[in-house]
């Protein structure tokens, strides 16, 4: 199984950086109080791997509110 580096993982799966949406999703979380849903597509050849969960965990954890994380496998 193959796996992408953790920075352009997104930019190969979505055309983008992820550094626009953590930027975006810090933003939500100060602005609102409300809770965040937020769903992650995992699909084995691309983020499937324990050290890109232990990275997506430890970015959310540090976020203020109520986080509904689904996890979807592909």
């Amino acid at each position: 199984m193959r796996s992408l580096p953790g920075r352009n993982r997104n930019r190969y799966t979505a055309a983008v950086s992820n550094k626009r949406i953590k930027e975006n999703l810090v933003k939500v979380d100060a602005e609102f109080a409300e809770d965040i849903h937020i769903r992650i597509p995992v699909i084995p050849t691309v983020n499937m791997n324990e050290n890109n969960m232990k990275d997506t965990i430890k970015f959310l954890s540090n976020l203020l509110v109520i986080i509904h994380l689904l996890i979807m496998i592909q």
